[in-house]
């Protein structure tokens, strides 16, 4: 398993990997590409921090406990999307009925990356839109890169994340279409979070065997 963090408003494009690694005290951390130079961190979540990581880790088990041969990679998107919504919902950001927020796209507001990729001989593997299919159009589901139904063998990242990005939220608790489902008071803290993102490569087998690499 790999955790991606993000360590400011303007962090979410840079990522950092630990395989199985915790860590704490003193430890610096440092961010891919230069774009901040460390932080220090102490090994311990904040509550804030915990609600979001929390939300994160339910979805890819979600995700992982669906997948089986013949699921729509699209449909797992946005069971991970809605998991992060419940749990957000639950975690008194949100507000509203779920399932009318995943109608307005909303999880594409915290989640505007795609699941995950196929993985090969190229770490961002060929193969996830045949000849002639028709990828998605509506947010979110746009930066899928692919939309196939799973079949045995597969080896496919599952990388659900939850980010909280200013380009996306204004605009949102500014619609009319989707403003009422956010608590301001509360979401007003995450502003300048940054986020989560955890991934696990698996492959897909038969008898709902999930293998993690």
């Amino acid at each position: 398993m790999m955790g991606i963090t993000s360590l400011s408003p303007k962090g979410h494009g840079w990522h950092k990997k630990f395989r199985d690694e915790l860590v704490s005290g003193e430890e610096k951390l440092q961010v891919e590409g230069g774009a901040f130079s460390e932080s220090r961190v102490n090994g311990k979540f904040t509550s804030d921090q915990s609600l979001v990581y929390n939300a994160v880790l339910d979805a890819q088990n979600a995700v992982i406990s669906a997948m089986r041969p013949g699921v729509s990679w699209v449909d797992m998107h946005k069971l991970a999307e809605k998991t992060i919504l419940e749990s957000l919902k639950k975690g008194c950001l949100l507000v509203g009925d779920v399932d009318d927020m995943m109608v307005e796209r909303m999880g594409s507001i915290f989640m505007p990356h795609g699941l995950g990729h196929l993985l090969g001989i190229d770490t961002h593997d060929p193969g996830g839109y045949l000849k002639g299919a028709e990828r998605p159009t509506e947010p979110g589901l746009r930066s899928l890169r692919t939309s196939r139904e799973l079949l045995e063998g597969m080896v496919i990242t599952v990388e659900p994340g939850c980010y909280f990005i200013d380009a996306l939220l204004v605009p949102a608790m500014e619609s009319s279409k989707t403003s009422k489902f956010f608590d301001r008071e509360e979401i007003i803290r995450f502003r300048g979070f940054g986020g989560v993102r955890i991934e696990s490569d698996v492959v897909l087998q038969l008898l709902n065997f999930i293998y993690h690499i």
